[in-house]
């Protein structure tokens, strides 16, 4: 069984600003080993609200340099070893995390990166395998250059994770026959053309295509908040026959629960 917490919903600072909401991504916990994915704003705080223990974390998985997503990355790995006692865990980053590009700095500080038992930096064509999971990178079209999503193979379970993006052919492809898949919805529509994100029109062909079993949206912005994220869920639930859920703070979910989940109701 795949446990799989949320530590925070927001996909700007504009919503954290409001007060209430954190970006501290989502953990994974499967065969005794604690996977920390997009580590943003209110990482830390959020994880010890949900009983979590980051020191306990051994594997890290950070898609992209964007500061909402890796904001508290290396505070985390700092937590994990104990400062430097320890040299320990894995980090498996999109190549601007660690190097940096065009668009931003690195959001992994040097002093973090040499307490790291191992670094990979996942590119397309490459996967790495830790425990009984195999981590293969999602190719994405974002603001951030190098950016992927990530898709996790479980044994029994698939689980597909995507940031902000837009549709493209490559996307679907790679994310074919996820069970579980986790995306970034900032709003009902694209409010912002330089902005690299689905709408909800974008979203449903994404779940025509893919087929999931269940659907988690996150990464909500002010538009996505303003119309209301559960009025989204709906919205795609009765146009795809996708069990939908908004993901919040403490939203908990296993693998398990898919094997029984119901048909959306009204669906044909």
């Amino acid at each position: 069984m795949v446990k799989i917490i949320f530590l925070g919903s927001a996909g700007s600072s504009n919503v954290l600003a409001r007060g209430g909401y954190s970006a501290g991504g989502l953990v994974l916990q499967f065969d005794g080993v604690q996977f920390h994915m997009d580590p943003g704003p209110g990482a830390l705080f959020s994880a010890l609200q949900a009983g979590i223990n980051p020191k306990q974390t051994t594997v890290f998985l950070a898609s992209t340099s964007d500061l909402i997503k890796t904001h508290d990355l290396s505070l985390l790995i700092d937590t994990m070893t104990y400062s430097g006692i320890e040299r320990r865990g894995l980090l498996v980053a999109a190549s601007s995390v660690v190097n940096g590009n065009d668009e931003s700095d690195a959001s992994l500080r040097l002093l973090q990166r040499d307490r790291l038992d191992k670094l990979v930096v996942l590119k397309p064509g490459n996967k790495v395998g830790i425990s009984l999971c195999e981590v293969h990178p999602v190719r994405v079209d974002s603001n951030d250059n190098d950016a992927l999503g990530y898709k996790l193979f479980f044994p029994k379970f698939l689980l597909g994770y995507i940031g902000k993006t837009l549709l493209t052919k490559e996307l679907l492809e790679d994310l074919e026959g996820c069970d579980m898949l986790i995306f970034d919805l900032p709003s009902n529509v694209r409010e912002d053309e330089n902005m690299k994100s689905l709408s909800l029109e974008d979203a449903k062909q994404l779940l025509l295509s893919v087929k999931p079993k269940m659907a988690i949206l996150n990464g909500f912005d002010l538009g996505a908040l303003k119309y209301d994220p559960i009025i989204m869920c709906r919205e795609l639930s009765e146009a795809t026959g996708v069990q939908c859920i908004a993901s919040k703070k403490g939203l908990m979910l296993n693998s398990n629960a898919l094997l029984s989940h119901s048909p959306v109701r009204g669906f044909k």
